[in-house]
């Protein structure tokens, strides 16, 4: 469900900020419509529709805009699933973001997968644009501002859209049990998503990867297919606990090119966005930095797989197959290593020494997939 609207009054001093919550009163959106219109209008919090004229207004917004709240946590999993809806929202509603603005507004989505009710998203700082939102100046043509920045204004805006409602877990949900979601409906031969792949260029495109209305450029790896593992620092269960042993294993694969060990938290996004396109096979810990198969170089040479390591919690239970259904539904290879260690999430967090990784099991599966991927 979507919300677009053409000549609405949006009353920001409706939407005050009190701690970390958020309030949407009476009000707070005022659109004229005809009796019966909006019964079939999914609306956002604190909407008003009647015949009457619009309130006076103190500023009017001639540019068409985007209205979107993201979910609780700022991490790579949870805001790809923000910016999933996003594209979703676009496509179902035929827009084009290059004349639109995007407004964050933190808790008009009502609920996400890390938290539900009116909460905003970072405690002290409404409407905060992460650094991952570097996305949407790139998608969005007129701009990126938060709802904060009008501060108790009453802004008529001549075209505002409001993102589709997420539910709790709106890409994992849709991938999840991959029979009767949103990504299996919209499939291609082969189990292939045209939804899905549609993002993955539309997303290259706006990060100028590759040429507008193209769809791959050759992968840079000298004819080789290039390995990127991914490490983590700390001493939670998706560390890995023998480091030394992972890295030694993936190197040295015959027939393979580059090998890149690198720690997404190190590198600023744009720099991760241009590493995993140019990277052949995938691999880490399951994690939100495996949604960065999204962009991986589809339909170029020697492109692409994934091998997702299972930490030893996840291990011992059916973890949901988000990546494994991406990378279905992308037309990835993938295979999955599961730990063999057996403890309790509390005796995981008492040791608090990685996981440790079969580095053989893990060699025997990268020499496989360099080999299906040399014959793309």
């Amino acid at each position: 469900e979507a919300c677009i609207f053409e000549n609405v009054a949006v009353d920001f001093s409706k939407a005050p900020v009190k701690s970390n919550m958020r309030s949407f009163e009476p009000g707070f959106l005022q659109a004229s419509c005809g009796p019966g219109r909006h019964k079939s209008i999914p609306l956002p919090p604190g909407s008003l529709l009647s015949a009457n004229p619009l309130p006076r207004c103190d500023i009017v917004e001639d540019k068409p805009s985007f209205f979107m709240s993201h979910d609780l946590i700022f991490n790579l999993g949870h805001t790809i699933s923000d910016f999933w809806i996003v594209f979703i929202t676009l496509r179902a509603l035929d827009l084009d973001p290059g004349i639109f603005q995007f407004i964050n507004m933190d808790a008009i989505r009502g609920n996400g997968p890390a938290g539900r009710g009116s909460k905003i998203t970072y405690a002290g700082h409404p409407d905060h644009i992460s650094p991952f939102f570097e996305t949407y100046s790139k998608w969005f043509g007129q701009g990126v501002t938060r709802a904060i920045d009008f501060k108790s204004k009453t802004v008529c805006f001549k075209k505002a859209v409001f993102q589709a409602k997420p539910g709790p877990a709106h890409i994992w949900t849709s991938l999840e049990a991959g029979k009767n979601q949103t990504t299996e409906r919209c499939a291609l031969e082969k189990g292939h998503s045209s939804l899905l792949r549609d993002y993955n260029s539309f997303n290259r495109q706006k990060w100028g990867l590759i040429p507008a209305n193209s769809v791959s450029v050759p992968a840079s790896t000298a004819g080789l297919p290039s390995i990127t593992l991914i490490v983590r620092k700390g001493d939670n269960m998706r560390v890995f606990a023998n480091e030394g042993d992972v890295i030694a294993a993936l190197q040295d694969i015959p027939g393979a090119g580059d090998l890149r060990t690198v720690d997404f938290s190190a590198i600023p996004y744009s720099e991760q966005i241009q590493l995993v396109h140019n990277t052949s096979l995938l691999i880490g810990m399951h994690g939100a930095a495996l949604f960065h198969l999204l962009t991986m170089n589809l339909g170029s040479p020697r492109c692409c797989g994934v091998i997702e390591l299972y930490h030893k919690r996840w291990s011992q239970s059916a973890a949901v197959p988000t990546v494994s259904n991406m990378a279905r539904f992308l037309g990835v290879e993938y295979a999955v290593l599961r730990s063999k260690e057996i403890e309790t999430v509390e005796e995981i967090r008492k040791r608090g020494k990685g996981t440790f990784v079969d580095a053989p099991a893990l060699r025997e599966l990268a020499i496989k997939a360099v080999i299906a991927l040399a014959e793309k």
